[in-house]
């Protein structure tokens, strides 16, 4: 039986949120955006339990990822074995959210171009069998991440978690006082921004023949561009919603090429296992 995290810890975590300011050392801003998206994670939990609607995985794995990506922003600015030791167990997550979220996407995608067939379309047949094989290597991938989901592990994950983005200087590196360096998020952020941008811009040499690959990996680099000013947007001003619309275009465009890819792999590794009769 799966224990969900307490409404009484929900309530705490939700009486620690707090806005971000200029001032905020770059520690304790990821701290402010971590603590934001842990009770996003927990809050999606039940619904990906119930298994009634597909957007609470979606955004149970968007909160994973954010955590994620918050760390790798700024694991500068917190001991190694730290972000290591959270990054690893929030891989797990991902991943198995992942697996579950991906069948959804193919299933829609399927199901959507069903219904533009015939009900006497010969390509009924071969879809309607294609479909039932993606639904049951989808209730596998759903098996697994319940099962993480009601390990001890995964709750002590939570609970140690929730410990750190609520204490102060927690896991965070010691500062030498006598220098002086950017770790406000005044100083720091800009140039974390400008980093990402340089990044994407540099695909602009091969985007006219990218490959797949390469197509992913850039809206890889837009996701981390978004997430690197949309975690802060508090302190960006009113101006930054429409860079990061522009951003989330780039990113839909992208991703949904990269669903054809995924289901086109995907439905090629399935064909072998379809019956002959259907293949015909």
């Amino acid at each position: 039986m799966i224990e969900y995290p307490s409404d009484t810890l929900l309530d705490d975590l939700r009486e620690q949120e707090q806005p971000l300011s200029g001032e905020d050392r770059m520690a304790e801003a990821g701290r402010k955006v971590m603590l934001r998206q842990l009770i996003q994670l927990i809050q999606n939990q039940p619904g990906v339990v119930a298994g009634e609607d597909a957007n609470a995985v979606h955004d149970m794995r968007v909160a994973t990822r954010r955590i994620r990506s918050t760390l790798r922003l700024l694991e500068g600015y917190y001991k190694s074995r730290v972000v290591r030791a959270y990054q690893h167990e929030l891989r797990g997550i991902a991943r198995a959210l992942g697996a579950v979220r991906d069948h959804d996407v193919l299933l829609e995608h399927l199901q959507a171009y069903k219904g533009t067939l015939k009900s006497d379309d010969l390509q009924q047949s071969a879809l309607d069998a294609l479909i039932e094989q993606i639904e049951q290597e989808r209730a596998v991938a759903r098996y697994h991440l319940l099962r993480l989901l009601e390990k001890n592990r995964y709750n002590r994950f939570i609970a140690d978690f929730a410990a750190f983005v609520c204490t102060p200087e927690s896991g965070a590196r010691k500062r030498d006082d006598s220098s002086v360096r950017p770790i406000q998020i005044r100083h720091a952020l800009p140039p974390l921004i400008y980093e990402h941008l340089a990044t994407v811009r540099a695909y602009d040499s091969v985007l006219a023949e990218a490959a797949d690959d390469q197509l992913h990996a850039l809206r890889i680099e837009f996701k981390r561009l978004r997430y690197a000013s949309k975690l802060f947007d508090d302190v960006l001003g009113s101006q930054i919603k429409d860079f990061h619309k522009e951003l989330a275009n780039f990113q839909d465009h992208l991703g949904r090429m990269q669903d054809i890819v995924t289901a086109a792999s995907a439905i090629n590794a399935l064909l072998p296992e379809l019956p002959a009769e259907v293949e015909a």
